[in-house]
């Protein structure tokens, strides 16, 4: 056989090899989203509440209870953007839900305000982006 012959058909299989085991490998690590919201984006007027309904996941496949930090980014500081809670606790399987609110009391506009639920147990960190439009009384 060639050496050309050779080369290329080294190639043929170390491309097959990658083409299946790099899918299995992402999939190892790969995890479902474990943050939802009800809507990215929602109207308000100036000094009333966007209400967005958060919800947490423990996605994890044994037995364990899991803690997640939630932090709210407001990003175009908006004067409310509030989660009714910063800590939610869920068995394996439960899902719970956080509410966030936002608004702005002077400035109209787009307030961008993602939000991040990082679990304790295994570090990883998913989230959710909200943008809330708020508008003078009258402009709906």
């Amino acid at each position: 056989m060639k050496k050309r012959t050779k080369k290329i058909l080294a190639l043929v299989f170390i491309a097959t090899v990658c083409a299946i085991a790099i899918p299995a490998i992402i999939a190892e690590f790969a995890t479902d989203d474990f943050v939802t919201v009800n809507t990215i984006t929602q109207t308000t007027v100036l000094g009333s509440n966007a209400t967005y309904l958060v919800t947490i996941k423990n996605t994890d496949t044994g037995n364990e209870t899991n803690t997640f930090s939630l932090t709210v980014i407001n990003m175009d500081d908006a004067s409310v953007a509030v989660l009714s809670q910063t800590e939610i606790i869920l068995d394996s399987g439960q899902s719970g839900n956080v509410i966030l609110n936002v608004t702005d009391d002077l400035v109209i506009g787009p307030y961008y305000v993602p939000v991040n639920a990082t679990s304790q147990t295994t570090g990883l960190t998913d989230g959710v982006e909200t943008i809330t439009a708020v508008i003078e009384e009258g402009e709906e």
